[in-house]
């Protein structure tokens, strides 16, 4: 897959490969989100091997070792006014960007991405327009597997 940035082409795996080096990275992800200014831009995830890993540090890692229009853009300058929700004092949000995401672990999004898919084949496959009827199909279902070979369904 590539992204493109303002005409110019960017690999994703080149970006994921150079970051999955810096020692305090466990993994990361690379995708191209849609930009109003370029066209594209990257969007990267990182799963922190190490807790201490900020979203500066990465940032200027990422300043380091590569070109501008290579970079993961900063959306979010500062952070917002918020609330400490174990004071209930005021409080700023620590400074974010839609661009870099810290993740406890990829896990999480590839189990999201996994139950959607698989609830898309569900649908696709038994059809339905309620959970009785997805229900009913899925019970036909299994019962013409058991049934299988050669034998018929049980009558109803």
């Amino acid at each position: 897959d590539m992204i493109l940035v303002s005409g110019f082409n960017v690999y994703p795996t080149e970006i994921e490969d150079v970051v999955s080096s810096h020692p305090g990275v466990l993994e990361c992800a690379c995708i191209g989100v849609p930009d109003a200014n370029t066209g594209e831009a990257v969007k990267l995830f990182v799963v922190r091997k190490d807790p201490n890993l900020t979203v500066e540090q990465m940032m200027s890692y990422c300043k380091e070792q590569f070109t501008a229009y290579k970079k993961p853009i900063a959306t979010l300058r500062k952070g917002l006014p918020s609330v400490d929700l174990d004071t209930m004092a005021a409080h700023t949000s620590q400074y974010e960007r839609s661009d870099v995401t810290a993740l406890p672990a990829a896990g999480v999004i590839a189990e999201a991405m996994v139950a959607l898919v698989l609830a898309d084949a569900l649908l696709e496959k038994l059809g339905g327009d309620s959970m009785a009827e997805l229900q009913a199909h899925f019970a036909a279902t299994i019962a013409l597997q058991q049934a299988w070979p050669g034998e018929a369904p049980p009558a109803r």
